[in-house]
């Protein structure tokens, strides 16, 4: 058994088990407040009512296919909880095949891609959003699928995956603008003709969600949630930012803690990162006006957390103000290294990635939502990236893990 065959076959049997343990625990045919049900409706009209009227006016805010993939899927084992629920579970273990194919294929060992994929995993968010029917995964395994043939030098791949994350969820553009800066600096530096033909991809990967922008004549399906929600977007807004900045510590927490005292050794670096942090003062973490106006409290799992424990109030606004402070010195590492292999030239898969942050924090502030579930198709990345700071570059020599 090769070493990448024995990984995969660790993560995905823990993996199992895990998912396994959140059927029992939450149910297969137990409702919950959200918005599945109408998700499942949406996809049942796509199913029935296929027209392009439908495409044109369908009443959701992100792009069409996992409305139309859960609709081949429940006309084919009916629309009730359970067999939907069962279509999500299935889309999650393919995300999670794609999730471990990226770490081995950027780390190479079980000891470094088994943790990291358990951080991943064990995400309440990547657990949720596996078993219950919603777009998010589906956008996950194409934003992992395109990292993945990023990584391989596969144009074909990369084109189809990246046309895929777009048709499940605009806000994924990130992706496109990273690797298309990307591929045009390796074009115009080695030129190569695998590195043309990369970029040609990217662009390639843009067109279906162009060509739907020009069908609606905007960003989303002209509908009622539109005109409620459009007013909001395209603001870049800076407590949007802060949160996504503040994600890096509170999703990646144990990594953070164990690899501290190699990420937290730079004085200059932690006093610029205590200076930026004070911004927090001027711009707190709270619900988007489109959040607030839709009922919504809490910016996510771990914000409905605190305020559960604390109440909210001053102490809530402390422990995100921890959570970016904490997180500030590995968001300036990261800066600090992009900027130095862009003046170097150093153009190779950790640019890549760093890239992929930069574009997330330029593009997600954009958007008239500040979800803590749209930081996880970063996560993956965000974890290899600190791992190569912490563990790869603390070892003189050889691969780390």
């Amino acid at each position: 058994m090769s070493s990448r065959t024995r990984s995969l076959a660790v993560c995905l049997g823990g993996y199992v088990l895990l998912m396994g343990g959140a059927v029992l625990a939450l149910g297969l045919s137990r409702p919950y407040p959200g918005d599945e049900v109408r998700f499942i409706q949406t996809a049942r009209q796509f199913a029935e009512q296929p027209s392009p009227g439908l495409l044109r006016h369908y009443e959701e805010m992100s792009t069409p296919l996992p409305f139309a993939a859960y609709g081949v899927w429940g006309s084919m084992v009916g629309w009730d909880l359970a067999p939907m629920r069962m279509g999500a579970l299935l889309i999650g273990l393919a995300a999670a095949v794609a999730l471990h194919a990226f770490l081995f294929d950027r780390l190479g060992s079980l000891r470094a891609v088994a943790p990291l994929f358990g951080l991943v995993v064990i995400n309440p968010y990547w657990v949720t959003l596996s078993l219950f029917v919603y777009t998010d995964m589906p956008a996950i395994f194409f934003a992992l699928l395109a990292l993945i043939a990023a990584g391989r030098q596969r144009p074909v791949l990369l084109a189809l995956a990246l046309a895929g994350a777009l048709l499940c969820r605009q806000y994924l553009i990130f992706l496109n603008l990273a690797m298309g800066a990307f591929y045009l600096l390796r074009s115009l530096q080695q030129r190569q003709r695998g590195d043309v033909a990369m970029l040609a991809a990217v662009v390639a990967g843009g067109l279906p969600l162009a060509a739907l922008v020009i069908y609606w004549g905007g960003l989303t399906p002209i509908n009622q949630m539109r005109h409620l929600y459009l007013p909001d977007a395209f603001g870049y807004s800076l407590p949007t930012l802060l949160l996504y900045l503040a994600q890096g510590s509170i999703y990646l927490l144990p990594l953070v803690v164990w690899l501290a005292p190699r990420l937290y050794r730079d004085k200059r670096i932690i006093a610029l990162a205590v200076v930026l942090s004070l911004a927090y003062g001027l711009w707190p973490i709270e619900p988007s006006p489109s959040a607030i106006e839709a009922g919504y409290a809490t910016v996510g799992l771990f914000h409905r957390a605190v305020r559960l424990v604390t109440g909210g109030g001053l102490v809530e606004h402390l422990i995100f103000y921890t959570a970016l402070l904490a997180a500030m010195p590995l968001w300036l590492l990261l800066s600090r290294d992009l900027l130095g292999r862009l003046r170097r030239g150093v153009l190779d898969d950790q640019l890549l990635l760093e890239l992929v942050a930069a574009a997330f924090l330029a593009v997600m502030p954009l958007s008239y939502l500040r979800w803590e579930k749209y930081f996880l198709p970063l996560l993956p990345v965000m974890a290899v990236l600190l791992w190569r700071q912490g563990v790869e570059r603390a070892q003189p020599a050889g691969r780390g893990g």
